[in-house]
């Protein structure tokens, strides 16, 4: 299902979604036609096939990037701690700095 304009946004903050996240995606858009732009550049003779499967790999690399959201950590680890069984996370350890230092 696309997300219209005037819907709510999905980050939750209550805005409509072209006041809230609809840039970012429209810079995250722009940022894949311009890799295909290059990847066509480079290689003028790929098939549409291989470049589906350039594409999907970079898209895959660009997802799995850590995230400030996460303190670092990619997307995928976090849905793996967040969907892990409670058993598994006994292995989990978080640490935390001793001394925490003032905003500047």
């Amino acid at each position: 299902m696309k997300l219209g304009r005037n819907d709510p946004c999905h980050c939750g903050s209550g805005k409509k979604f072209k006041r809230c996240c609809m840039s970012s995606v429209s810079k995250q858009h722009a940022q894949v036609f311009d890799d295909v732009e290059t990847m066509l550049a480079m290689n003028p003779n790929l098939s549409l096939d291989e470049l589906n499967a350039a594409l999907q790999h970079k898209v895959h690399h660009r997802n799995n990037q850590p995230h400030p959201d996460f303190c670092g950590v990619t997307p995928t680890q976090m849905a793996n701690w967040l969907y892990a069984p409670f058993a598994e996370l006994q292995w989990v350890s978080i640490c935390t700095p001793t001394v925490i230092l003032p905003a500047q």
